[in-house]
């Protein structure tokens, strides 16, 4: 790379030589950019997506039952009611069937008819190519694979496209979600 200056010179007191003019010139350069990661770092990438749920979806996290009758028990046309705290509690990073990391959730806010989650892979969690990305919520989700109720599955992110997507040891998510109460 050429580096070129104009030098405008002017009368008066010297305040520098022109050496040290051109080292001080140096130092206040264009920063440098770095390419590439190194060894022993990690690049962050945003994973944001978001669902608008409608009223007839079940299960469904925004809705709330209550038995109205006594003796009311569970059955296949009796989806759950989720809690708020057990909206959405955790995450799994899959490939296909299989799933490469489970995941409590880092983070939830919850506004009026919104909630919003992250969750954060290190560079050791969910590596491999990823499918998609399913939600869990309620009572019974726990740490173990599987368990609880998924509430949403997603394949496309608004920040990194249409999922096969590829999760690498050099590299951290922030997976982050917006759900919206239909209007």
């Amino acid at each position: 790379t050429e580096m070129r200056y104009q030098v405008k010179a002017i009368e008066g007191p010297e305040q520098k030589s022109w050496a040290n003019l051109f080292r001080e010139l140096l130092k206040t350069a264009q920063p440098t950019v770095r390419v590439g990661v190194g060894t022993g770092e990690s690049l962050i990438l945003p994973y944001q997506f978001e669902k608008t749920w409608t009223e007839a979806e079940e299960p469904n996290i925004f809705t709330e039952n209550y038995p109205t009758v006594s003796g009311l028990t569970p059955a296949n046309d009796l989806f759950p009611s989720f809690e708020p705290n057990d909206r959405v509690l955790y995450i799994e990073i899959k490939d296909g069937a299989s799933t490469l990391q489970r995941k409590a959730i880092t983070q939830t806010t919850t506004n009026e008819g919104e909630v919003f989650t992250i969750s954060f892979m290190s560079p050791g969690e969910g590596n491999g190519t990823v499918t998609n990305i399913e939600w869990y919520g309620g009572v019974d989700a726990g740490i173990g694979e599987g368990t609880g109720v998924v509430v949403d599955t997603q394949d496309n992110s608004l920040s990194q496209g249409a999922a096969p997507w590829t999760k690498t040891s050099s590299e951290s998510w922030q997976v982050e979600k917006t759900d919206l109460r239909w209007s």
